[in-house]
């Protein structure tokens, strides 16, 4: 399982949502809203609450729980054509994620937010969960 959780209401992250399906051809990636019961279940099932998280993207898999900019490289470590990515993994976490958080802090004002969240289609019913 390699679950995303994602705030739902938040363009730049839904923008990413979308480029990650359109680049996922193995189809390997599930995703759910930070804000739907399904990501609360998962979280809890881990041992975290959505009060006890980063404000951040997660990656659960069947090695752990990432966040922030350890979620990302995990994510476009999966994806052949973007691997290259992960030499980030050089930098120290802390180095990355002031980055990862002064986007995480500015995301809604400079890409917007949305009151609806991500609607799959039918060929996405399966891997978005709500």
């Amino acid at each position: 399982m390699q679950l995303i959780l994602f705030d739902g209401h938040c363009m730049l992250c839904n923008k990413s949502i979308l480029w990650i399906i359109r680049n996922d051809r193995a189809g390997i990636f599930e995703f759910a809203p930070l804000q739907s019961e399904y990501a609360k279940i998962k979280l809890s099932e881990r041992g975290y609450s959505l009060q006890s998280i980063p404000d951040s993207v997660c990656l659960l898999n069947d090695k752990g729980v990432y966040f922030e900019s350890n979620a990302l490289l995990q994510i476009v470590s999966k994806i052949p054509r973007y691997r290259f990515l992960t030499l980030f993994r050089i930098l120290p976490n802390w180095f990355r994620n002031i980055f990862y958080r002064f986007i995480a802090r500015n995301r809604n004002r400079i890409w917007g937010k949305t009151e609806q969240c991500l609607i799959p289609d039918s060929k996405l019913k399966d891997r978005i969960h709500s």
